[in-house]
């Protein structure tokens, strides 16, 4: 959100509202900080929630709301694998980095069997990058 106006440092309110429901239904508030006349937040948005609801943001300083905003949900596909040594054994529980075009996307781990489970946007090509524990 541009937050032209606002010291450098200073929060934003940030509230989450589902508007496919009448009335909107609030699903969560996060702080942001205004950082070079911008504002970020971030969501971890309910599995259950239905994948046709239409969420939009409300940004607000002090009492004084921004205009709402819609965000466009992506369409996600899971993929799932196994971690394995070069002589073909699991390795359990290694950390890594899911990559998007060169950008960390999300992190993750394989389970105590070398399993793993990730979501990525539908259709992007992705690299998993190992990080030595």
């Amino acid at each position: 959100v541009d937050t032209e106006g606002l010291k450098e440092g200073e929060k934003v309110t940030f509230t989450l509202y589902d508007e496919s429901v009448d009335p909107p239904r609030k699903l969560d508030s996060v702080l942001g900080e205004n950082v070079t006349y911008s504002a970020y937040a971030t969501w971890t948005v309910p599995e259950a929630l239905d994948r046709s609801a239409k969420l939009v943001v409300e940004p607000s300083h002090k009492k004084v709301l921004g205009p709402r905003c819609e965000i466009p949900q992506e369409s996600l596909e899971e993929h799932e694998g196994t971690v394995l040594e070069t002589d073909g054994e699991p390795l359990a529980n290694i950390p890594f980095v899911v990559m998007i075009d060169g950008q960390e996307y999300a992190k993750g781990s394989s389970d105590e069997n070398g399993h793993f489970k990730l979501s990525v946007p539908e259709g992007a090509h992705y690299d998993i990058v190992l990080i030595d524990p």
